[in-house]
């Protein structure tokens, strides 16, 4: 009997060992490096040369956002036609324009790039 005890006992502590959780081993932890970016070197950018063509095109270009706009009567008289007709083209969607403080303003270049041939305008 002596032995089948130490027998199980044998048996016993070998499937404690298998059950048992192992824990990890530790293990010195690596730093990471410190990188450090290199930002690129600022050059100086030379700015582009002015022409004389190119500055003489800018004195005769209007400022940027400047539109020029004629009321209704004006529009009718570039377009050799009466106000009513203007009104009803532009009711009709044929051209564009936009009220200002009531009266009806029209930019020249668009309406006879709209109406094409049509129109006999600059």
């Amino acid at each position: 009997m002596a032995t089948k005890k130490a027998a199980k006992k044998k048996t016993a502590k070998k499937t404690a060992k298998k059950t048992a959780v192992k824990t990890p081993k530790k293990t010195a932890k690596k730093t990471p490096k410190k990188t450090v970016k290199k930002t690129p070197k600022k050059t100086a950018v030379k700015a582009p040369e002015k022409t004389e063509a190119a500055q003489a095109e800018k004195t005769d270009q209007q400022p940027v956002g400047v539109v020029e706009l004629v009321g209704l009567e004006e529009m009718a008289r570039q377009l050799h036609m009466p106000a009513m007709r203007v009104r009803q083209m532009l009711r009709a969607g044929q051209i564009r324009g936009v009220k200002v403080d009531g009266e009806w303003r029209f930019n020249p270049k668009l309406v006879h790039q709209a109406l094409g041939r049509r129109s006999r305008g600059k």
